[in-house]
């Protein structure tokens, strides 16, 4: 987008500012760590590491001191106690968040694959034969074949080597999944580099069946088969979507968000969630209605384009810090999909789009689509974000989301 049409004059639709496309000012709003918590995303990652590491279906390690044995449907206390451990007390978590990764998938994607090469690593270096799963030729490695890994793994393994540290030194200078899949990939032991590498990569066969656990832990199995059509591999889990907490009162997250409306914005999302994970926490907070519905995109509408991007073999992620979910939210259907994809991106008019969000992830994708971006300390990390934000060129940086309204109106950012 040139900056011929960035200064040209704007118009008057409904008695929104708009520019020459029709498109009203906006703010568009991430939503975990802004609206919503990540706990249960966080916990659920975990879950699923703790799972691909200790359950009989999978690799069936001992655990380590410190962490319980594998149990299918745990308890509040215990999936604390192995969120503390597979994330160092959330250490990890923060590394990956500084690492601008985003979806808690690839959290957990990344974290399992990391623990995964540094076995077999540590196995080499004291002297263990490394073998693959036998595959037919041509077939792609999956969750499935864990349990033959597993098989021809030391009993001791995980007492002896899973560590549950994140080391800076494996992804120095390397941001977002893809670039750190491909650094996984050339440190991986060289009898598995080829497999790992067919498996270090967005939507893999076992990328996809990691997420497949990831939803049956988050949804729960009786809810995950209805959303799904498939039978749950754990059928009596309870699901942490239950368990899911707004960040603050909903009435005060409400009561900012109608204000901004009535300084005339069009509010709008741009969420890792898909969109089956967006709406139910929305409608119960009473706060779907705050939001325009041709300005909201999802992974769903993120995975959608991928797919058809990626045809022929392609490799593209348009997650963030991608600003594809963005411009999505901004544009809606008013712009071609190519041009949200390639870059360079088109630049946004001057203080017409807002970007409110937590993380790196969020304030990169603002920076590539030329928004004004808005720091809340409300996510992981907390206030020890404000200098992070302040170092990659935030225009703010407030508390939290109730702050929004008054300093729009403080700016003079009206719409």
């Amino acid at each position: 987008m040139s900056c011929r049409w960035r200064n040209r004059t704007r118009q008057m639709n409904g008695g929104k500012a708009v520019n020459e496309r029709g498109l009203p000012a906006k703010i568009i709003f991430d939503m975990d760590g802004v609206i919503t918590g990540e706990e249960r995303y966080w916990d659920a990652a975990a879950l699923v590491v703790w799972e691909l590491f200790f359950s009989p279906r999978y690799l069936g390690l001992t655990p380590p001191g410190g962490l319980p044995p594998f149990q299918p449907d745990p308890s509040p206390g215990c999936i604390s106690v192995v969120r503390r451990f597979v994330f160092d007390e959330d250490r990890t978590v923060a590394f990956f968040k500084r690492k601008a990764v985003n979806s808690n998938w690839d959290l957990a994607f990344l974290v399992f694959s990391f623990h995964l090469i540094r076995l077999f690593r540590e196995l080499q270096r004291c002297g263990g034969i490394l073998s693959a799963p036998s595959l037919p030729n041509g077939e792609e490695p999956g969750i499935a074949h864990l349990w033959e890994w597993g098989n021809s793994l030391p009993a001791a393994a995980g007492e002896r080597f899973f560590s549950p540290s994140a080391e800076e030194a494996w992804a120095e200078g390397a941001r977002g999944e893809l670039e750190l899949m491909a650094r996984l990939t050339r440190v991986a032991p060289p009898p598995l580099e080829g497999l790992l590498e067919r498996m270090l990569r967005p939507h893999s066969l076992f990328w996809r069946g990691l997420q497949r656990i990831f939803q049956e832990w988050y949804f729960g199995g009786e809810k995950y088969a209805e959303l799904y059509g498939e039978k749950p591999l754990e059928p009596a889990r309870e699901g942490l979507i239950h368990r899911e907490e707004p960040l603050l009162p909903v009435g005060e997250i409400e009561k900012a968000l109608r204000q901004i409306k009535r300084q005339g914005w069009v509010l709008g999302i741009a969420t890792g969630r898909p969109r089956n994970e967006l709406y139910p926490p929305l409608k119960q907070m009473g706060l779907w209605d705050c939001f325009d519905p041709r300005s909201i995109a999802t992974f769903t509408e993120v995975e959608e384009a991928e797919q058809r991007m990626n045809a022929g073999g392609k490799r593209l992620s348009l997650r963030k810090p991608h600003p594809f979910s963005f411009l999505k939210a901004y544009f809606g259907d008013k712009e071609p999909e190519r041009e949200m994809i390639s870059r360079p991106f088109r630049s946004l008019p001057a203080q017409r789009c807002w970007v409110v969000g937590d993380a790196l992830a969020d304030l990169v994708a603002a920076r590539e689509m030329g928004a004004s971006f808005i720091g809340v300390l409300t996510g992981h990390g907390g206030s020890e974000n404000r200098a992070l934000f302040q170092r990659e060129g935030a225009d703010a940086v407030l508390p939290d989301v109730t702050a929004v309204p008054g300093f729009l109106a403080e700016k003079g950012a009206t719409a």
